[in-house]
């Protein structure tokens, strides 16, 4: 047997046993390749579930948010009606007493006026009176001196 024929057995035994070793590689393969897909499958399966319990979780907390955001809704809505019912009373209030002070002023007005032109009256008639006796003062006065006057020109004629 020569060289040739050994290298040619020698190479096809170890392409058998590469053979060999390929089948039992495309064999475990399989079966690896269905565990893994199993697997797949499982861990799909649970992140499945817990996406849906997170869902419902979510529309649950979604839901009660809304009902919070409702009744703090009707809560700041009845403020703010409480809010204006007592800005409009106080706004009434305070509209009428401007009313009943401006009708009390209006109804004073008249007395107020008639003291007004009485006490101007009575003022005036009291500087017309000093006027007057002034005026009646300084006419007896300048009598007087006319008086003296005319006397003492009648002494000096005498």
């Amino acid at each position: 047997m020569g060289i040739f024929s050994k290298l040619f057995k020698r190479t096809k035994k170890v392409t058998d046993e590469a053979v060999e070793i390929g089948k039992d590689l495309a064999d475990n393969a399989g079966e690896i390749t269905d565990d893994i897909i199993d697997k797949a499958k499982e861990v799909g399966e649970n992140l499945f579930e817990k996406g849906t319990d997170v869902a419902k979780e979510a529309k649950e907390v979604g839901k009660e948010l809304l009902e919070n955001a409702s009744e703090i809704f009707e809560d700041v809505k009845e403020k703010a009606k409480e809010v204006s019912e007592d800005v409009i009373e106080k706004g009434k209030e305070f509209t009428d007493v401007v009313i009943e002070k401006g009708k009390d002023l209006v109804e004073k007005a008249p007395d107020f006026i008639d003291k007004s032109v009485n006490t101007a009256k009575e003022v005036g008639n009291e500087i017309i009176d000093k006027g007057k006796d002034l005026a009646n003062k300084a006419t007896k006065a300048l009598k007087k001196e006319e008086d003296i006057l005319d006397d003492k020109n009648t002494l000096k004629k005498e």
